[in-house]
């Protein structure tokens, strides 16, 4: 099953990447989008697609394999380093750079991690996998597949949803100010989202064995670190945070500060509700993480019509933190309920109700 699995998400990937290559070809010859790119730039933009998915195939692989470390190593180490080193051989030779060369630089890179990954895949995936002939379940893996599918599309909605009503309800200065933000404030949520990443295959792994109480005490210490962590960065944006944002963006946005400080407490309020969301999936439960969700974006959609228009910048980080906040407190709730596991920093195991 294993297996058929890793062949069928394969295959799928390069089918997908396939039919957007060819959908996006036919819109810009048809001149139906105009990308005000050359030919050369389009093309390895979009041999681009397909190698970089299957970059992040192989990286949730590794991730299952409980190999997290290996899996980062392809696009997050190797890649960065060989665009950042023919970047560096282009000023030292004094060669302009355009846009053909940007694409070229990170395909190369791209090839690179690509060629990384395979050898990783190889070398640690067990024996029997590579000896083995692949079964499927779709009709099992469908159950999944559409609410995880959703959730991703729900979840990266509600992270441009403000951005897209910020330009339409009030207007560009706004939108830069909130992204600044908004990048600023993903510092704090940076531990949570490694924790995540490391506690998402021990969790799948510790269930099938049944040992509840190992995955109580996982989820008791991700949170504790990840709060730790977020106050941390959270206490150096309270009292440094304007110098922070001038040094790097720019006097002008300075007053992004405290649209960082707003989105900052949302992320602190999921470091403190810990890994729960993966947690929920992990065991069998995508469907409600997926619901919960949708209920968050909706609030997050409803609140910024109200507030944008009163605030601007500050009334989108209102609309977004809060929307964490609420997701991640249904999420402690559902899990609550459905299970007796605490996600949050405080080890109290939650009775399952008769």
């Amino acid at each position: 099953l294993m297996k058929g699995l890793l062949n069928l998400s394969t295959r799928w990937v390069y089918l997908s990447s396939t039919i957007i290559l060819i959908a996006s070809l036919v819109l810009v010859y048809l001149d139906i989008i105009d990308t005000q790119l050359s030919a050369l730039s389009i093309g390895l933009a979009l041999i681009l697609l397909p190698i970089t998915q299957i970059n992040l195939l192989r990286s949730a692989m590794l991730r299952g394999l409980t190999k997290v470390s290996l899996s980062e190593v392809p696009e997050q180490i190797i890649k960065p380093i060989c665009v950042i080193s023919a970047l560096a051989l282009l000023l030292y030779f004094n060669i302009e750079l355009n846009l053909d060369h940007a694409f070229g630089i990170v395909l190369m890179g791209s090839v690179i991690a690509f060629s990384i990954s395979y050898t990783f895949v190889h070398s640690q995936s067990p024996t029997q996998l590579k000896n083995t002939v692949g079964s499927l379940d779709i009709e099992r893996w469908k159950k999944s597949w559409l609410p995880l599918a959703l959730f991703s599309w729900v979840h990266i909605a509600n992270s441009q949803i403000n951005v897209l009503l910020l330009g339409a309800l009030a207007d560009k200065t706004s939108v830069g100010l909130f992204q600044v933000g908004f990048q600023a404030a993903s510092v704090v949520a940076i531990a949570l989202a490694v924790i995540n990443s490391v506690t998402a295959p021990h969790i799948a792994t510790l269930n099938a064995e049944k040992r509840i109480s190992a995955i109580q005490t996982l989820l008791t210490r991700s949170a504790q670190l990840a709060t730790i962590s977020a106050t941390l960065v959270l206490a150096v944006y309270c009292f440094w945070g304007e110098a922070l944002i001038t040094f790097i963006f720019g006097e002008e946005f300075r007053v992004s500060w405290k649209c960082m400080l707003i989105l900052s407490l949302g992320h602190l309020a999921s470091a403190f509700a810990g890994s729960v969301g993966i947690t929920l999936q992990m065991l069998g439960y995508d469907k409600s993480t997926t619901q919960l969700m949708c209920v968050g974006f909706a609030v997050n959609l409803l609140i910024s019509i109200i507030l944008i228009p009163l605030y601007g910048a500050e009334g989108a980080a209102v609309a977004y933190a809060g929307s964490i906040v609420l997701w991640n407190t249904l999420l402690a709730f559902k899990l609550k309920s459905a299970t007796t596991l605490n996600s949050t920093i405080f080890r109290v195991v939650m009775r399952k109700p008769s």
